[in-house]
């Protein structure tokens, strides 16, 4: 399992999460809450991807951390879907 990252949604009583941890293992670098607005997973899940498309898979949840500085266990995601959702300002 060395280096390789499993990121998906997975539906609860509350709505749905979206997780990511190393393939094998709990999801310990994301878990947090969508809720039940299903018309937000698709653009979060890929707006996740784009991220997560600059980053080395051998990185560590160190390195993740700076790219998703949220990451963690959450209870509600709405906090920082205004930051993930936004067009990249990088040009």
């Amino acid at each position: 399992m060395q280096g390789h990252w499993e990121l998906g949604l997975s539906p609860y009583h509350y709505g749905m999460r979206v997780r990511m941890g190393r393939a094998g293992s709990l999801p310990k670098t994301l878990d947090c809450c969508l809720g039940r607005n299903e018309a937000l997973y698709g653009p979060i899940l890929l707006a996740l991807i784009k991220k997560l498309d600059a980053i080395d898979e051998m990185s560590s949840s160190g390195e993740l951390a700076k790219v998703f500085p949220w990451q963690g266990i959450s209870p509600d995601m709405s906090v920082f879907l205004e930051e993930l959702l936004k067009p990249d300002q990088r040009g």
